[in-house]
């Protein structure tokens, strides 16, 4: 009986510690987007919208951050600026 409950305890916080290990996972892929910028082969959409935040117009922006629009980002051999 008490090997049972150590077993069920076991299990009970191996999943709590994979849930919380995984919330910090996506956390931390989140933060790296956010640092790294928009790049090729990302996918434009509402969850990334805030990534395109001054690289698109406030008009054309609003459509990704609710949903309607979705781009796959591509490489482009232009250098912006030069």
């Amino acid at each position: 009986m008490h090997s049972a409950r150590s077993l069920v305890l076991s299990v009970i916080i191996c999943v709590v510690i994979c849930a919380v290990a995984r919330a910090t996972d996506d956390e931390m892929a989140k933060k790296r987007a956010a640092e790294v910028g928009l790049q090729p082969g990302m996918m434009l959409d509402q969850s990334t919208a805030v990534l395109a935040k001054g690289l698109l117009p406030p008009e054309i922006l609003k459509h990704y951050e609710s949903g309607e629009f979705a781009n796959r980002i591509d490489q482009t051999l232009y250098r912006f600026g030069q």
